[in-house]
């Protein structure tokens, strides 16, 4: 079962993963118009260009790396999605056999344990589906983010 703890605990890993993607992207955004001020102020230009050479290549090896470790994050997040989904439907059939054995007319007692299993089993597939609209945006965030490199 889905629980409120593994809801919280998804939301966070998601804030602080996206504000940490986003602070690199700031810095090496800030990089890059830093290393076209200092072009202007070096006075001899070959060694100019062969520093600015280095830093455009210390800058695509680093986004390099920031779309590798995104792609590994989608790649993992889709992985969490197909899980989810799997339990979800686990659960979606254990809901509908105690639907089925509600319908048959039990004794009242366990009518009432089977409307709280069922109500239980409807807050699960609740959690699920939230859970299901985390992934997936966070999928979406990643493709953003990987068409801006």
């Amino acid at each position: 079962m889905a629980t409120t703890s593994d809801l919280s605990s998804v939301l966070s890993e998601s804030s602080v993963l996206m504000t940490l993607i986003f602070a690199v992207l700031v810095v090496l955004y800030l990089v890059f118009l830093c290393s076209g001020t200092r072009k202007k102020h070096s006075t001899p230009q070959n060694e100019s260009q062969q520093k600015m050479g280095r830093e455009y290549e210390g800058l695509v090896a680093t986004l390099g790396k920031v779309k590798t470790e995104l792609e590994k994050q989608k790649t993992e997040i889709e992985e969490k999605l197909e899980h989810v989904e799997a339990k979800r439907e686990k659960n979606k059939r254990m809901l509908q056999s105690v639907e089925t054995q509600i319908r048959e007319g039990r004794e009242m007692t366990e009518q009432r344990e089977l409307l709280r299993e069922k109500e239980n089993l409807l807050k699960t597939e609740w959690d699920y589906d939230k859970m299901k609209k985390i992934y997936r945006s966070e999928i979406w965030d990643r493709d953003k983010l990987l068409e801006l490199i």
